[in-house]
């Protein structure tokens, strides 16, 4: 009897559970103003689906908002502080067969235009008008748009300005557009279309800089509620002043993104704790392209602790906006840390991609006083960025505690006369130890490959590298390794690192050792001295490292096995080194014994 009292009490004090649930949401607007409808609109089924974003309500924690695919885009904010307020995890899915897409860009198509207050309006004067010559068109808008699509072909915008119609006719290519002043409060967009036959009667032309409904410009989505998951989404259009962002992630903690497209943003993902602290953000299987100012934002003000980013790409940035007359300077960075000052910490990037950048890969720089503690990079490839594979920019950034880059392809830098290829701040930092090892720098044309600042408080690793193909300068401020003006402290780490010259080129260590010398290590007796001024091991000059075209070990490399065992050892695919492990990029593959294959750390 006792024992079935206690089950009662038992029972009575568990909490109930419901099973989680899966709502709809399709968009409220067809983007051409034209308002949608799915019966009961309370989100229980894809034909009965919440009608827009702001509709969306009791969702509870565990549960899924499906997004349906991309042939249905969402013209409008996804704003999750407005959408539910959750106590755990929430996942909002693209669920179609194909991913959901969330797009700034309106229909223009037609007699159609947009105002101030992005209210659609109507009209002849808005008309697309007859093929003006070569497949060229125009249009009157309200609004000066910033991007202009046919169906999703982006369009490349060009300044027509202060041009005549006669000159925008003679001038104008395929797939490129622009916007004139109409002089009357409003603006005329001409285009010319990407093939024979696309007109504005067969493809929908959209325009983005159509303000949400209050006016503003801003975010696509916006992430303010904790423990919130995006999956299987697409991210498209500008969003184009400082103070907006494609996808805004603000005083927000528990965020996961994972298989998520951003294209033709201004800005991909940003991070920025403007009141409270920002911790615990993983980002999986992002591919952020053709960004216009940069492919990842991070302001870290109040505090930013703990991102993970995995399997990820960050390519394409510009150093350019189009602002609808002209094109603003922007930074053209991958991934960038900076404004604001404040600190981040714990930030490890794991496999990822920074290319054709139009300035760093990897930048960290601000004018504001920043710290950033812990700093990791395991398995990085980084081919065609401009100015650097990774810079620490202005002197008020910092970065502290562990820096590390192991496993590394950089490859491709083309600024030859300013910029490092791997630039480390001249900012006496706080103590920190930077670790350089298992890379390749291949091909680079910028004065200097790595450029330092020894300091006291700053001890550097430089182990397992490979420098090949990058061509000289006869300038003694140039070279593979250069430090700034400054002698060595003496606890530098110079540790199996190959130098293989181009042919007939005079290249240089610039600036290393107490007597500031450069040594030519094209010449065996100076590259004998700099081994000695550097206390290095095993440095060797001029040996063919034997590499494939994409700096790959060929089984007779004699890079192979010769490197140096240390905690943080990966390849720029990731994987653990061998042990001991190939000196350069990769770990071999091939031209071992099973047996050998086997041994890892």
């Amino acid at each position: 009897m006792k024992a079935l009292i206690l089950s009662i009490v038992l029972v009575a004090i568990l909490p109930v559970w419901g099973w989680p649930a899966t709502w709809y949401v399709r968009p409220d607007t067809d983007g051409n103003g034209t308002d949608l409808n799915y019966g009961a609109e309370d989100g229980t089924s894809y034909a009965t689906a919440f009608d827009g974003f702001a509709d969306i309500a009791g969702i509870v924690a565990g549960d899924t908002v499906c997004l349906p695919g991309s042939d249905e885009p969402f013209f409008e904010q996804l704003n999750t502080g407005t959408a539910g307020t959750h106590a755990a995890r929430v996942t909002y899915a693209g669920c179609g067969s194909d991913h959901a897409l969330i797009w700034s860009a309106q229909g223009l198509s037609g007699t159609r235009s947009f105002n101030s207050s992005r209210a659609a309006v109507t009209g002849a004067a808005y008309a697309w008008s007859a093929d003006l010559g070569q497949g060229v068109y125009k249009k009157r808008i309200d609004v000066r748009p910033k991007q202009l699509w046919e169906d999703r072909t982006w369009l490349q915008p060009v300044n027509i300005n202060a041009a005549s119609e006669a000159t925008v006719l003679g001038t104008l290519a395929a797939g490129q557009w622009g916007v004139r002043d109409a002089g009357d409060g409003t603006y005329l967009i001409y285009y010319r279309a990407t093939a024979s036959g696309k007109t504005p009667a067969t493809t929908v032309i959209r325009c983005e800089d159509v303000p949400y409904s209050d006016g503003s410009r801003t975010a696509i989505v916006v992430v303010d509620v904790d423990y919130q998951t995006f999956q299987d989404i697409d991210v498209w259009g500008l969003v184009s002043d400082s103070s907006s962002r494609s996808f805004y992630i603000v005083n927000a903690s528990h965020i996961i993104l994972d298989d998520m497209v951003f294209y033709r943003n201004m800005e991909g993902p940003s991070i920025i704790p403007a009141s409270v602290a920002i911790t615990d953000i993983t980002w999986r299987n992002l591919n952020v392209q053709a960004s216009c100012a940069t492919s990842v934002f991070i302001s870290p003000i109040t505090g930013v602790t703990g991102l993970l980013v995995e399997d990820s790409e960050f390519s394409g940035a510009l150093a350019s906006c189009y602002n609808g007359t002209d094109f603003t300077p922007a930074d053209g960075d991958g991934f960038a840390i900076g404004q604001g000052g404040g600190t981040v910490s714990n930030v490890v990037l794991k496999r990822i991609v920074t290319d054709r950048n139009a300035n760093a890969g990897i930048f960290i720089g601000t004018t504001f006083s920043m710290t950033v503690m812990n700093f990791e990079v395991y398995g990085w490839t980084a081919d065609g960025n401009v100015r650097n594979c990774w810079s620490e920019g202005a002197s008020n950034a910092q970065t502290a505690g562990r820096l590390i880059f192991s496993g590394f392809l950089c490859t491709g830098t083309t600024e030859p006369n300013t910029y490092a290829t791997f630039f480390f701040g001249a900012t006496p930092p706080a103590a920190r130890t930077v670790v350089m090892a298992n890379g390749t720098i291949a091909g680079n044309y910028n004065f200097a490959r790595v450029k330092f600042y020894p300091h006291a408080d700053s001890n550097y690793i430089f182990r397992n590298l490979l420098f090949t193909n990058n061509p000289g300068n006869a300038s003694s401020d140039y070279g593979d390794f250069y430090s700034s003006a400054a002698a060595l402290i003496g606890d530098e780490i110079f540790d199996n690192i190959s130098f293989y010259s181009l042919p007939n080129l005079n290249r240089r260590i610039g600036r290393l050792g107490v007597a500031q010398t450069a040594y030519a290590y094209n010449s065996g007796s100076d590259f004998t001295s700099f081994t000695t001024a550097v206390s290095g091991t095993n440095l060797t000059i001029n040996t063919d490292p034997l590499v494939t075209s994409d700096y790959k070990l060929q089984p007779t490399s004699p890079l192979k096995r010769t490197g140096t065992q240390h905690p943080y050892c990966r390849d720029a695919r990731g994987r653990p080194c061998w042990s001991p492990p190939d000196i350069g990029a990769y770990q071999s593959t091939s031209g071992d014994p099973a047996a050998t294959r086997a041994v890892r750390n």
